[in-house]
């Protein structure tokens, strides 16, 4: 697994002048200690290819419903702390957007146990 951030040109790299002392904490007309920090546009990125050994005959259960709603969403905030704030005011990318614009991985899993896979979906059903 990598976490990594692309290598970006000048194009894609701005300078965010920081203060760091201001000039009233020093002695009396004292300038201010500023530093140019230099920032990327591009978000971190994640790379991986992972392969899970699934060892159990019992039967793998992967269930989906709108209970799980809220505990998604507190995920959801995780991610978007991985990526930089935005530098204009368009509109947020949702989160399914966002985990494919950072997350680059393979994913194989294999059932060795002769198990077998339930998926339950639940929900609500309007006429």
């Amino acid at each position: 697994m990598v976490f990594a951030e692309e290598v970006a040109g000048e194009d894609a790299i701005y300078r965010c002048d920081t203060t760091v002392i201001p000039p009233s904490y020093g002695a009396p007309g004292a300038p201010a200690f500023r530093i140019s920090v230099p920032r990327t546009v591009t978000p971190l990125k994640f790379y991986s290819s992972l392969n899970v050994d699934i060892n159990s005959s019992l039967p793998t259960k992967i269930v989906w419903g709108t209970s799980y709603q809220p505990a998604l969403h507190d995920a959801m905030q995780v991610f978007d702390t991985f990526t930089k704030p935005p530098e204009d005011p368009s509109d947020k990318i949702g989160f399914w957007d966002k985990l494919r614009f950072i997350v680059h991985s393979d994913f194989k899993f294999n059932w060795k146990g002769g198990g077998d896979v339930h998926l339950t979906i639940k929900g609500r059903i309007r006429l």
